[in-house]
């Protein structure tokens, strides 16, 4: 089973929580989430794999000077995650795949 999300540790800890009960239900689970939670998701014995994102800059969001300001910031950042979101969902899957000794091939 594939978990996909990409954000903050407030987007990502309720999906590990899912992730370790589905594990203790007897599933196969891999975590596909923003790449710096690698080591985090992987301490909690769930397989991981990266987003091909870092860390969000919040930076704009708090340093915004008007609701204009904030939107745009938004936009960017929307933008640059949405460029890598794709190919990060089909690795994930093929993880799930090659765990459960399926393909892996396009």
């Amino acid at each position: 089973m594939a978990i996909f999300t990409v954000g903050t540790r407030g987007d990502v800890q309720p999906l590990l929580a899912l992730a370790l009960a589905l594990q203790r239900a007897g599933h196969s689970v891999v975590l596909c989430a923003n790449d710096n939670f690698r080591g985090w998701v992987e301490r909690h014995g769930v397989r991981f794999t990266g987003a091909g994102c870092g860390q969000l800059d919040q930076s704009g969001w708090r340093e915004a000077s008007s609701f204009g300001a904030f939107i745009e910031h938004t936009v960017r950042q929307t933008g640059a995650l949405y460029a890598t979101m794709g190919a990060a969902f089909y690795r994930c899957a093929q993880e799930t795949l090659v765990g459960e000794g399926g393909g892996g091939g396009a």
